[in-house]
C-alpha cells in the first residue's frame, strides 16, 4: 500500500503540497507582476506618443487661412507651429489619414487641420539653397528650426506636397524614402521650376523618419517608441519562459528508478474483484459453491518464482 505522504511517483516526501502551493503562488505573483508591467507600458507609450489636438481656439484662428497665394506665413500659420512644438519626436502615427491630395486641392476647407500620413521622396535642396526657413513675423520656439521640404509623393505624375517642420535634423539626400505625420495648412501658389504659378498642399509637423538604401546611415530614429517595444517583447518572453519553467518543475519528469518502482508497486496491488454472486438457497448447494470458491482462490504451486527484490 502507497503511503499517504508519498510522492507523485510513490516515494514518501515530508507534506509535499506546501513546496507545490508556495511555487504556484510565486509563479502567480510573479505573472501578475509582469502583465501589470507590461501594461503599464503601453499606457506610458500611448502618453508619450500621442498628438495633442488643436484646441478650438486654434481651429478658429486656422480657418482664417488664404489659399492660392503666394506667402504662408500669416496668423493662421502659428496654432499649427505651436501645435506641432508640443509633439513627441517619435509621435505614433495612430490616427493619421492616408491623404487623397486631389480632393484635398478642391476642397482644402473640409481637410484643414486633421492629421495625415505622408510617404515619399525627399526633393533635395537646391544648390546654394538651405532648408531652412524664416525669420517668421512671429518669433517663437520653431526660430532657426524651421524647415521646408518638398517630398515628390508620386514619381510618376511627379507631384509634390511641401512640409514646414519644427524639429527635423538636418535633411537626408535628394531621393531618399521618408515618411512623416503633419496636419494640412492651405493650398500655396507659387512658381514652378518653368516660371508656371502651381498650386502646392502645404502641411506643418514635427519631424521626419527615413531609412537608408543599401550602405546608407538610417535618418530619425524612433528612440522611446522601438524602446518601449523592446521592453514589451522582453517582458512578454520572460513571462512565455517563466510559466512554462513553472510548469516543468510543478510536472517533473519521473527518473528512471521511480518509474521502476512505481511499476512495481502497482504490480504488487491487488487486481479489483468483480463482486460476489449470491449464495444459492439451498444449504447443501452453498456448502458446494463454497468449497468451489476456496479452490479456485489457492495460488498456483508452478506460477511462484523466487522474488530477486530485495
Amino acid at each position: 500500500m502507497i503511503s499517504p505522504l508519498a510522492g507523485p511517483w510513490g516515494h514518501a516526501t515530508h507534506r509535499p503540497h506546501v513546496g507545490r502551493v508556495s511555487r504556484v503562488r510565486l509563479a502567480d505573483t510573479i505573472e501578475h507582476m509582469l502583465r501589470a508591467f507590461v501594461l503599464t507600458l503601453l499606457l506610458c507609450q500611448a502618453a508619450w506618443a500621442a498628438v495633442p489636438d488643436l484646441t478650438e481656439a486654434q481651429r478658429i484662428q486656422l480657418g482664417t487661412a488664404t489659399d492660392r497665394v503666394d506667402y504662408f506665413d500669416e496668423a493662421a500659420l502659428y496654432p499649427l507651429l505651436t501645435n506641432a512644438v508640443e509633439w513627441d519626436p517619435n509621435a505614433s502615427e495612430a490616427g493619421a489619414m492616408v491623404p487623397d491630395y486631389e480632393a484635398m486641392r478642391t476642397d482644402p476647407d473640409k481637410y484643414r487641420g486633421q492629421l495625415f500620413l505622408i510617404e515619399g521622396l525627399f526633393g533635395g535642396v537646391p544648390k546654394d539653397e538651405t532648408s531652412l526657413v524664416g525669420p517668421l513675423q512671429r518669433p517663437g520656439a520653431w526660430d532657426g528650426k524651421l524647415q521646408r521640404w518638398g517630398i515628390e509623393t508620386d514619381p510618376q505624375t511627379e507631384h509634390v506636397v511641401a512640409v514646414l517642420l519644427v524639429g527635423a535634423p538636418p535633411p537626408p539626400r535628394a531621393g531618399m524614402p521618408v515618411r512623416l505625420t503633419a496636419r494640412f495648412y492651405k493650398v500655396w501658389q507659387i512658381e514652378n521650376r518653368n516660371g508656371q504659378p502651381t498650386d502646392y498642399l502645404l502641411f506643418v509637423g514635427k519631424t521626419a523618419h527615413w531609412r537608408a538604401r543599401a550602405g546608407g546611415a538610417s535618418g530619425e530614429g524612433y528612440g522611446s517608441t522601438v524602446l518601449v517595444g523592446v521592453l514589451v517583447a522582453a517582458a512578454g518572453a520572460f513571462l512565455f519562459l517563466l510559466r512554462r519553467s513553472f510548469r516543468l518543475t510543478l510536472t517533473p519528469k519521473p527518473l528512471p528508478g521511480q518509474l521502476r518502482r512505481r511499476e512495481r508497486e502497482v504490480d504488487a496491488e491487488p487486481d479489483e474483484q468483480q463482486p460476489a454472486e449470491p449464495l444459492p438457497a439451498d444449504p447443501a448447494d452453498a456448502l458446494d459453491r463454497l468449497a468451489d470458491l476456496s479452490t479456485t482462490d489457492q495460488p498456483d504451486d508452478d506460477a511462484i518464482t523466487p522474488s530477486t527484490d530485495r
